[in-house]
């Protein structure tokens, strides 16, 4: 028995022990982004489970997939008894009325006589976190002491969530370690080694409730140390400076970010360091993302060194810009001090101050001016992505407007993440329905016609006539309803026959290959309609983004919370995704290696073309090396056809007809108008009104693989480069579908390569 004077030092000892450990808990970190790390169990909770789970949601705010890291360990610290295999359920709460979009789970395995297992699982990430819930079971049973809801996530300064704003993310050796076992990122004292990104910030409302900007704190003739930094960073939720080591080694965990930069010199340590990392950095800017890299020389002459590490071809050069390579040099007329993509966004008041003048930041030149001296930087398209060469060793801090020539120059098709894709996870999808399943939702009119003249008729007439010589009028009160009922079930027997019980899919697809470098990219908008819901859901590879496409994401948060994505080998959408009689449509985005390809052989008269893609080619047009064009019509799988001269204007002609007669569109009759105002209807509060007020609607033709293929057959096919070549095929290459053995309909697929 415990002595009461004993008992009450040892709570006067505990107490302020458990509330030191509650604060550790949910503990964040002085770095931007949003998150923190959160120990389970919490403080005050009973073990009972023998295990302890730490749980890191930091990383930048951005659309896409935002990797949590989770270590989970024995209690007490040490090797664990025996192999423990943990389902892990997380579900994020967004800030419209804490809504869950959809649950993430994972199984996490701890070996026996490990100290610890460390996983990485990517969650969507669509909109701000308020909280999150945990699930926690082990073969079945639910781990009480390793479950909570409505976990706090810190708070920084309120802003409007953004996917028009850029989230950009500095890499940087001298950043502080941001490993799941800190909790507080410390600066040296007095140091002054992180890059000054106040210029960069005051070009971009990063956060648009940001009251340090009426502070003066963007004045870069101010001087700052590290710590300065790191707690300017505090309030920008979209800029995060960081190592390379802290980074993931998967592509997919860097689309929440839309921009990079890093210096030459260290990505040539990445490469030989972190090689995994380094590929994750191909990949993501393969994808259609932005990489800026500095330190490329005043003279550019280290442009070669920057394009062998990123595998990118050398573009013929101009004699009378010999230092450029064949990059584009940024106009004179983009110099402007704002960052004129921004110049409507109703939440940009990273320039003015509450009274609506000129923040406190630096001395504002004209609207435009000519850059003083040579160009800073130069641009070029590197796979779908693009590729910044900036000269200096050290573009940190910089001026403002040389942050906003290059936003500029880049133009907001490539920072803009609902621009990049041409959709919104807010906003409505105006496209939606110009990719529907033909004949998918159509009332069967014909039919009804023909079932209901029958009714009337032998219901009517002949019925009464029967009846009348039989002498049994009477039963006229049973015959017509079961006649009623017999029709109304012929037609939704009808209904469900043509529709069938399986899935189908509509996908349009562009798959960019470059062979030089075995790397390929898709771009796939996959369509499906499901007769019954796949039991096992949808199945997509670990390495593919998948963004739900819904014409009005928002507006109903009842829908919201049925989604379940479950992490195994694959990412599969369990349930929620796919509904019975209901279409779905996802964009998906693939980079990864690849082998395919199509094979010239120049040397021939005429040049011959081996198929090696799998599929089909239906039609096929390239251009040598020495500039000529060639097409083919069909070539099958694996075997070899001659190709055939033409002019610009006889090819120009084919495809144009091609794109044209395979150009999304509304179904005959459709009037999207109609189809608004009955989900207005039926649906609640358009929370969307809060997001990127003033920007121009999301639309696919806006996305990086619509404009792809255009600027690839505009003018007469001069922006088809030599060694590259446009092929239409009969199925998907290098695209994954969630349902294999789903049914294809009216699909058209693209394929642009360079060898």
């Amino acid at each position: 028995m415990i002595h009461p004077a004993k008992f009450r030092l040892a709570r006067l000892v505990l107490w302020p022990l458990l509330l030191i450990g509650a604060v550790l808990g949910c503990a964040t970190t002085a770095s931007a982004g949003t998150g923190g790390i959160v120990n389970l169990p919490t403080a005050g909770t009973k073990i009972r489970s023998g295990l302890k789970i730490q749980i890191d949601t930091r990383w930048v705010d951005g659309t896409g997939y935002r990797p949590v890291r989770m270590r989970v360990s024995s209690i007490p610290a040490g090797p664990a008894p025996a192999d423990r295999s943990i389902r892990i359920t997380l579900r994020p709460r967004g800030w419209r009325m804490g809504t869950v979009r959809a649950s993430v789970t994972k199984i996490v395995e701890l070996p026996q006589g490990a100290m610890f297992s460390d996983v990485t699982v990517s969650v969507p990430h669509y909109e701000m976190w308020n909280n999150f819930d945990v699930e926690t079971s082990e073969d079945g049973d639910r781990l009480r002491d390793l479950c909570v809801r409505y976990v706090g996530l810190p708070s920084r300064n309120f802003y409007n969530w953004s996917e028009a704003m850029p989230a950009i993310l500095v890499l940087d050796r001298d950043a502080p370690a941001h490993s799941i076992t800190s909790s507080i990122r410390r600066a040296r004292p007095n140091s002054s080694e992180l890059p000054d990104i106040r210029a960069l910030a005051s070009r971009v409302p990063l956060n648009s409730y940001n009251s340090q900007v009426t502070q003066g704190i963007y004045n870069t003739s101010k001087a700052v140390d590290d710590s300065d930094i790191l707690r300017f960073l505090v309030d920008l939720p979209r800029l995060e400076i960081l190592r390379p080591e802290d980074l993931p080694d998967r592509w997919i965990d860097l689309t929440c970010v839309d921009m990079i930069l890093v210096s030459l010199d260290e990505v040539a340590r990445i490469r030989e360091v972190l090689p995994a990392r380094w590929q994750a950095i191909q990949d993501w800017q393969a994808s259609g993302a932005t990489l800026c890299v500095f330190g490329a020389g005043e003279g550019y002459e280290r442009l070669d060194e920057l394009e062998r590490s990123i595998g990118a071809p050398p573009l013929p050069v101009d004699p009378r810009r010999p230092y450029a390579r064949g990059w584009t040099e940024p106009k004179s007329q983009r110099h402007t001090v704002h960052v004129n993509a921004l110049s409507e966004y109703s939440g940009n008041v990273a320039y003015y101050n509450n009274q609506g003048g000129v923040a406190e930041e630096t001395t504002v030149p004209d609207e435009q001016s000519e850059p003083p001296g040579p160009r800073r930087f130069l641009t070029r398209t590197v796979r779908q992505g693009a590729l910044v060469a900036i000269a200096a060793e050290n573009p940190f801090p910089g001026e403002p407007q040389e942050w906003a020539w290059l936003l500029n120059s880049l133009t907001q098709d490539r920072w803009m993440w609902y621009r990049r894709h041409g959709l919104s996870m807010h906003r409505e999808n105006p496209d939606y329905w110009d990719l529907l399943i033909p004949g998918v939702g159509e009332a069967p009119v014909n039919s009804f016609l023909v079932l209901i003249s029958l009714f009337v008729i032998i219901i009517g007439p002949v019925n009464y006539f029967m009846l009348h010589r039989q002498r049994r009028l009477y039963l006229i009160l049973l015959t017509v309803p079961l006649g009623a009922i017999i029709v109304t079930g012929s037609l939704l027997i009808y209904a469900l026959l043509t529709d069938g019980l399986g899935v189908r899919h509509r996908t349009r697809s562009v798959t960019e290959i470059d062979q030089l470098n075995h790397h390929v990219v898709s771009w796939s908008r996959q369509s499906y309609y499901a007769g019954l819901s796949p039991a096992d859901g949808l199945s997509f590879p670990a390495d593919a983004a998948v963004y739900p496409v819904e014409h009005r994401p928002v507006g109903n948060p009842t829908r919201d919370g049925r989604q379940q994505l479950i992490w195994e080998d694959q990412q599969r959408l369990a349930s929620g995704y796919l509904t019975t009689r209901s279409t779905k449509q996802f964009l998906v985005v693939e980079s990864r290696s690849t082998d395919v390809g199509l094979t010239i052989d120049e040397t021939s008269d005429p040049p011959q073309v081996t198929n090696r893609l799998g599929v089909q080619v239906d039609h096929l047009i390239l251009r040598t090396s020495a500039g000529e064009l060639y097409a083919a019509s069909v070539v099958e799988i694996a075997s070899t056809a001659g190709l055939t001269a033409i002019t610009d204007e006889d090819a120009s002609d084919q495809w144009s007809a091609l794109l044209s007669q395979h150009r999304p569109a509304f179904p005959e009759g459709f009037d999207p108008y109609d189809l608004e105002n009955a989900a207005d209807f039926f649906e609640t509060y358009d929370y969307s009104q809060y997001v990127d007020q003033g920007l121009p609607p999301p639309s696919f033709k806006a996305s990086i693989f619509e404009r792809r293929v255009r600027e690839l057959t505009s003018v007469r096919f001069r922006g088809l480069p030599p060694r590259t070549y446009l092929a239409a095929v009969a199925q998907p290459v290098e695209v994954s579908l969630g349902i294999a053995d789903s049914r294809a309909e009216a699909g058209f697929h693209l394929v642009i390569g360079r060898w």
